[in-house]
């Protein structure tokens, strides 16, 4: 009877381990990589359904549940898609019509833009208000606020993409609150003119003004933007209202006012309410009209085009130096632009993509997303209770 040696045996277990190694070694390599492709399908099918493409990340993760390396994960998938079915069919899926549900590079360069000029006007109204002694000192508000108003839109954008048309909005609000900023420094500085007893505002003072106006302008079209969802186009159309009819009611209160020693006032508070007033009918009657973008430019340009045409022609007509007349014939030229530019473009294709978009607060399906306070008895007393979607 034979006996093996000992180191003879090691060996022989080494080699049989390093076989089974061998075999088993391209199987884990195969089960790691199928796992880390999944786990790649599975970040777009959720990067999807955070983008409100509804449909497609229904179909991808489907088909993410039935080849699911472990039992969490196919629950999770299952899960996921149950959610994004039954958004589709709640949004009516395609109920974009096709278009983006989050913001496009286009409406970031705008924001981006907005947000460096803000940061900028910030530094200002800090250095005004702060009075630093030194141009190093000077020069930090600008720097802080730049990086700050850039950089926290960055990090926001990037923990949750905005919704298409709301980086519009808050653009578009920061200037119209700027615009409202500027009638009321326009309106204290003619009403101290014509008040002994009332100074003009310092620097500091318009300046605060203006910055407050445009901090509440992005806040409140930010608000607008998520509550009604508007397109690029009603946003532009509400902002086009609200600074044609605030210039034109100028112009016309100029021109109407014989007295010259309060016309100023007058003129500027007839333009500020006929800027509000605008603003109000842009907001009221754009999902009427639901203009594009490029019809609302068409419609500046008639506007502007008819207000210097208006002026151009009484310059060269009437004979006189008094800007009266100027004004009146600019405000008559400016209306008429407008209305012929918009009966000229009214054949252009509406945008509706928005229509069917959901609030950013929730559905606008009243069964879904109305909000219902309840009482329900408890030991003691009752607890309030409000249930619904947000």
């Amino acid at each position: 009877m034979s006996h093996q040696h000992p180191k003879h045996l090691q060996w022989t277990h080494l080699a049989r381990w390093l076989a089974l190694l061998c075999w088993f070694a391209p199987m884990l390599a195969q089960a790691e990589e199928t796992d880390a492709a999944w786990r790649v399908r599975y970040e777009r099918a959720r990067a999807a359904l955070i983008d409100e493409r509804f449909a497609e990340a229904q179909a991808e993760l489907d088909a993410l549940a039935h080849s699911a390396p472990t039992e969490p994960d196919r629950r999770v998938a299952i899960e996921l898609r149950d959610v994004a079915r039954v958004k589709a069919e709640r949004h009516g899926q395609d109920g974009q019509n096709g278009q983006p549900a989050i913001r496009d590079s286009d409406e970031m360069s705008v924001l981006y833009t907005t947000a460096v000029l803000y940061g900028l006007g910030t530094g200002g109204w800090l250095t005004l208000q702060l009075q630093p002694q030194t141009f190093g000192t000077a020069i930090i508000p600008f720097a802080v606020a730049t990086t700050a108003a850039v950089g926290g839109l960055s990090i926001a954008d990037r923990y949750r993409p905005l919704r298409h048309g709301i980086p519009h909005a808050i653009a578009a609000g920061l200037y119209l609150g700027f615009g409202e900023g500027m009638w009321l420094v326009a309106y204290q500085h003619a009403y101290s003119t014509q008040h002994a007893g009332t100074s003009s505002w310092h620097a500091e003072r318009v300046s605060s003004a203006l910055w407050i106006g445009a901090s509440a302008g992005a806040v409140v079209g930010g608000l607008i933007g998520a509550l009604r969802r508007p397109t690029p186009g009603r946003v532009s159309f509400t902002a086009s209202a609200g600074i044609w009819l605030g210039v034109l009611s100028a112009f016309a209160a100029d021109a109407l006012n014989p007295e010259s020693k309060g016309r100023a006032q007058t003129t500027y508070l007839v333009g500020d309410i006929g800027y509000n007033a605008g603003l109000l009918t842009g907001i009221l009657f754009g999902p009427e009209f639901a203009p594009s973008v490029t019809r609302v430019r068409f419609m500046d340009l008639g506007g502007l085009g008819g207000a210097l045409l208006g002026a151009g022609s009484y310059a060269l007509v009437a004979n006189e130096r008094g800007s009266q007349g100027s004004m009146g014939a600019a405000a008559i030229g400016g209306a008429l632009g407008l209305a012929l530019t918009f009966w000229a473009t009214s054949g252009m294709q509406p945008d509706r993509s928005h229509d069917k978009l959901p609030s950013a607060l929730g559905s606008r399906s009243p069964s879904s997303s109305a909000l219902r306070a309840a009482l329900m008895p408890a030991r003691g007393g009752f607890v309030a209770v409000v249930t619904g979607e947000l």
